[in-house]
């Protein structure tokens, strides 16, 4: 398993964003060791896959091409 962390702290996050609307824990991407990805809200303002609001703390899958939005 590998987990990336998104945010705006860099003590905690692999990959910074540095936005008054990123968390500074924002999100997680999780990839299992048979290749399966799972993206985690984390956040207080939100983050959407593919226009739909995610509900935070549930694994939601994602593939490529989908559009993430923090």
């Amino acid at each position: 398993m590998r987990l990336t962390v998104i945010g705006r702290n860099p003590q905690d996050a692999n990959i910074v964003l540095n936005s008054q609307y990123i968390s500074n824990y924002h999100a997680e991407i999780i990839q299992l060791d048979n290749g399966d990805i799972f993206l985690v809200d984390k956040s207080t303002n939100g983050t959407y896959l593919n226009g739909t609001k995610l509900t935070p703390g549930k694994e939601v899958a994602i593939r490529r091409g989908d559009s993430i939005l923090f």
